[in-house]
């Protein structure tokens, strides 16, 4: 016989421990995304260079300013919209990164790493110069990159908590189906824009936690939970922190009203229904004096202290803005242009992924609103799908979203132009919603398993764009060593600086472009150099294109590498190879050879360093180092010759040429106009022979000169190219009275040897032309 009351009774503790193993493995999968999520965070924080994220300079000098001078900063605090930066921006983040950073890097933060000034922001199409900030290896700047690395870390652990709290809300959204509240948190945590904002050391992971912790509490309460007293103060602490953390967190507070409204209109009339007060009026004021005590004292203090609560016209007097309506169809195409910047456009909004991922994160969005579409048109037929609980609860979401891209949208008229990452306070609603209609797609038993594949395949993206797409946008130029520079580089050895403290760089020679280039393209050229000895200055290329008639047709200016290795940063004896982009940006009639222009100078652009060659020749501050063709992208039809020829000289057809008589008091002369057709590429420049001779065959006169008076040499001629090529010739006193014949053939300058010429009417390495009789 068993004593059962011998049996000791189930200690607290026992309990407490078999709740606990219950919801480990009910929440095990969330859990596990959770952890992947955060180690995929750290990828991103450790790959991503310091102050490569959108405003991470200014997010971290509000932490400075307050780890040092322990006080908050006025609303205008600089004239300059880079030392402005965040100032008017509520203080919770700043405060909680003053606690993390402390003053381990000291107030040379901005020393180690300077301002780039050739920055390339919000603008992906340009070529190089995505940083922000010069990048060298200093102890200030390795203090820096610990301390910011640590400010980088509170904002990933917001959001981590935001991933988590989107899988709490899919299940209070959808209650029961797991496997939709596991697709909603993965749809966020592999998202890689989420996961790379989510690791820089801004205010958007703060707020975006907050505020969807707001949702969370808003949408129990629309679904008709919560308690009377406990959760209104909960949901108003949590909107006041959200308002702490930044200015759009104030939105956060409309959830309030909106939860309990919805709830409200829900509850039954008969019987015990619902009171105005205890069930609308008294937790909304609950809520809002809660939110007000955590939140309301920063903006009582702004409009004590400078009459502008919210810091929006501080705000304004340093960025300038143009606050203009938007049309239905601009706003449709404005929201368009956010999307791929919502699921990942990196850097200063000017790294881009390959076009495949943008392909297939609009395919993926395409798909789950048209599966909401469908979900909604099911629910229509079929009401008892969705309970009206769920449906208020959903509803509150799509709610929010839109809310939340009308805040999107006010701030990009006012500010800067639309960003993917302005939604993320409505992410996990926006996670949760996409969740259902990708799975509204599938039958039910498979739902759970599509949603795993569609995130599987975002977090092979995820993956993927700190090792394929941030780190190589940052990558530093190759270096090799001066054995190793390759054969086809033509020489120069320029010598730059050399002044007392900056020191000296040397170009050892440039590859040219191989392509023509038009207005709005690039001519793309590669630099060698070397610095002899330590580099203390942070030298700027001012490359240029001339015109033939010093007409300035393109150019760039940059630190090297297209800013990514300034000078001071350069080994001594190391080669550094610079690929420099010039944007060609001159309208042209016809194809040049433009002059390839390099100066260097510091600081601002007002008088280039002197160049010398080795000899110590002074070259002058922006020496000619080669030429690049440039021609324009519509070229204008060529008008045929008045006499047709058909003769070649070696690679070039002389097709045709029109003849002229200028008669003048002061001198007669002859113009020939030669039309040149190019067969195929040549080596060399060749020089045009215009020879005037009598009736004896005796020379009168001569036109000799480059082609097109050297604007366009014939080794940059192309396969196609038909050219006009004018040539004045000035003729003797008398000339016009007699017989006159021009010779025209081609010929190296260094040694006059003529090329052959062929074809009817050929003499042997000449063509005659423009015979005329007295």
């Amino acid at each position: 016989m068993t004593d059962t009351a011998a049996r000791p009774a189930p200690s607290p503790s026992t309990g407490t421990t078999v709740v606990a193993r219950q919801a480990l493995a009910e929440h095990r999968l969330a859990l596990a995304v959770l952890v992947l999520f955060v180690g995929l965070g750290g990828l991103y924080l450790l790959i991503t260079p310091p102050f490569e994220a959108p405003d991470e300079p200014a997010h971290y000098r509000y932490v400075r300013y307050l780890a040092e001078e322990r006080r908050l900063p006025p609303l205008v605090y600089s004239s300059d919209d880079w030392e402005q930066g965040e100032m008017h921006q509520p203080p919770l983040h700043y405060i909680l990164g003053a606690l993390v950073a402390g003053g381990a890097d000291g107030p040379d933060w901005e020393a180690a790493y300077p301002r780039n000034p050739h920055a390339t922001v919000g603008d992906p199409a340009a070529p190089g110069n995505p940083n922000a900030v010069l990048h060298r290896a200093t102890p200030a700047g390795v203090r820096t990159e610990r301390a910011l690395g640590r400010v980088r870390a509170l904002s990933l652990g917001w959001a981590a908590a935001t991933v988590w709290m989107t899988y709490l809300l899919a299940r209070t959204l959808y209650p029961g189906r797991q496997g939709l509240a596991l697709g909603a948190m993965g749809l966020l945590a592999a998202n890689p824009q989420f996961l790379f904002i989510g690791a820089s050391a801004s205010n958007d992971p703060s707020v975006t936690a907050l505020t969807t912790g707001v949702l969370l509490l808003a949408a129990r309460v629309a679904r008709g939970e919560g308690r009377p007293v406990s959760t209104p103060l909960a949901m108003g602490l949590v909107a006041g922190l959200a308002a702490l953390a930044k200015i759009g967190g104030l939105a956060a507070w409309g959830l309030i009203p909106g939860a309990y409204g919805l709830a409200y209109v829900a509850r039954p009339r008969e019987g015990d229904g619902p009171h105005a007060w205890p069930d609308l009026v008294r937790p909304i004021l609950l809520a809002f004096l809660a939110a007000g005590a955590v939140g309301g004292w920063w903006y009582a203090r702004n409009g004590l202290l400078y009459g502008d609560p919210l810091g929006m016209r501080a705000h304004h007097t340093i960025f300038s803005g143009e606050a203009q309506g938007l049309s239905l169809l601009a706003t449709v195409r404005t929201a368009l242009e956010a999307l791929p910047s919502y699921w990942g456009v990196f850097g200063w909004m000017n790294v881009l992924a390959p076009e495949a991922f943008y392909i297939g994160v609009r395919a993926l969005t395409a798909a789950g609103v048209g599966g909401l579409v469908v979900g909604a048109w099911r629910a229509r037929r079929r009401p008892s799908a969705l309970g009206p609980a769920t449906r208020r609860a959903v509803a509150l979401a799509a709610l929010w979203i839109v809310v939340m891209g009308g805040v999107a949208l006010v701030w990009t008229q006012s500010s800067t132009r639309i960003q993917g990452r302005l939604l993320f306070p409505a992410a996990s609603a926006i996670a949760c919603l996409l969740a259902a209609g990708l799975a509204a797609w599938f039958p039910r038993r498979l739902r759970g398993w599509a949603l795993g594949v569609v995130v599987l395949g975002l977090a092979g993206w995820a993956i993927f764009v700190p090792f394929g797409v941030i780190g190589p946008a940052y990558a530093p130029p190759p270096r090799v060593a001066p054995d190793d520079i390759p054969a086809d580089v033509r020489p120069l050895g320029i010598h730059y600086g050399g002044g007392e403290g900056d020191g000296e760089v040397v170009l050892l020679g440039y590859r040219p472009s191989t392509r023509d280039a038009s207005p709005g393209d690039t001519v793309q050229v590669t630099l060698y150099w070397q610095a002899p000895g330590p580099v203390a200055g942070d030298f700027v290329v001012g490359a240029t294109l001339v015109g033939p008639g010093g007409e300035r047709l393109g150019g760039v200016d940059t630190h090297p590498a297209m800013g990514l290795y300034p000078t001071s940063a350069w080994l001594p004896g190391e080669v550094v190879v610079d690929d420099l982009f010039l944007p060609v940006d001159a309208a042209l009639e016809g194809p040049v050879a433009a002059d390839l222009r390099v100066g260097l100078y510091l600081g601002e652009h007002t008088a280039s360093l002197e160049a010398r060659d080795g000899a110590a020749n002074a070259l002058g501050p922006s020496p000619a180092i080669g030429r690049a063709r440039v021609s324009p992208r519509d070229p204008a039809p060529v008008p045929a010759p008045e006499y047709l020829l058909d003769v070649t000289f070696g690679a070039v057809a002389l097709r045709g040429y029109d003849l002229a008589v200028e008669a003048d008091p002061a001198g007669d002369s002859l113009v020939l106009t030669l039309h040149w057709e190019c067969l195929a590429e040549m080596a060399e420049a060749y020089t045009v022979m215009v020879h005037v001779v009598g009736a004896d065959g005796e020379p009168l006169a001569y036109g000799d000169g480059p082609p097109l008076g050297g604007a366009l040499p014939t080794d940059h001629w192309r396969p196609g190219d038909v050219l006009r090529d004018a040539h004045t010739v000035a003729l003797p006193a008398g000339a016009l009275d007699g017989s006159l014949a021009v010779r025209v053939g081609l010929y190296r300058l260094e040694t006059f040897e003529r090329l052959p010429a062929a074809g009817e009417g050929a003499a042997g390495d000449h063509v005659v032309v423009g015979v005329r009789a007295p």
